[in-house]
């Protein structure tokens, strides 16, 4: 009898594997699949003969670029003064992970998140850009921030405030500050000026007071 129970553990063992194994297999598959369907709507962006249209609706589902030779051609495109800004928008989006690690087009990307008479839709994905970069703690404080706290976008003058402030910089708080003693020259409303003063790092030499 025992040895009956042994074979039949022996047997739900092998079963068992055989569908990790088969399982494992199903997944790389898969993968693969993914992969290759990616592969093929990124060539699809790439093909400039097609509709601009055509285009970005291959490719925007898709998050990442998987095979490197398109990777190059991605950062081909977000340079190219023939594409449309929707265009090098669409593939800045995609190469959110190589940015930092390329310093001609991390360059130009500053350039264009710093500057108002960047294309709308463009100097939109460089904000996004930059928000992720920072979140992860990528980059640290730019140095086209102060610059940018007097952006007439609401939207990069407000990150651009709150990267500052965050840093403890003193010339940002005392413009806030005067913002609220004098609203005609304030950079941003009242309640987003006391918002933002309150993001300002504590001394370490208060943290204990």
């Amino acid at each position: 009898m025992k040895y009956i129970v042994f074979i039949m553990v022996l047997s739900c063992v092998a079963i068992t594997a055989d569908c990790q194994v088969d399982k494992r297999d199903s997944i790389r598959n898969e993968v693969e699949k993914y992969v290759q369907t990616v592969n093929r709507a990124a060539a699809v962006f790439l093909n400039r003969q097609l509709p601009a249209e055509e285009r970005l609706k291959a490719i925007a589902p898709h998050a990442v670029i998987y095979d490197e030779r398109q990777i190059a051609q991605f950062k081909q495109t977000v340079l190219s003064n023939d594409e449309t800004p929707e265009i090098r928008a669409m593939a800045l989006n995609k190469l959110y992970q190589h940015v930092d690690k390329d310093d001609a087009l991390y360059k130009q990307i500053i350039t264009w998140f710093a500057d108002p008479q960047t294309p709308k839709v463009l100097r939109r994905e460089t904000l996004n850009l930059i928000s992720n970069l920072s979140f992860s703690s990528l980059i640290g404080v730019l140095d086209v921030y102060p610059k940018m706290v007097e952006d007439p976008d609401p939207d990069f003058r407000m990150f651009a405030i709150s990267k500052l402030i965050m840093n403890g910089d003193a010339r940002t708080e005392q413009l806030l500050i005067r913002g609220l003693e004098n609203p005609p020259s304030a950079l941003v409303q009242p309640a987003d000026a006391i918002e933002l003063l309150s993001r300002k790092p504590v001394p370490e030499s208060k943290k204990g007071a």
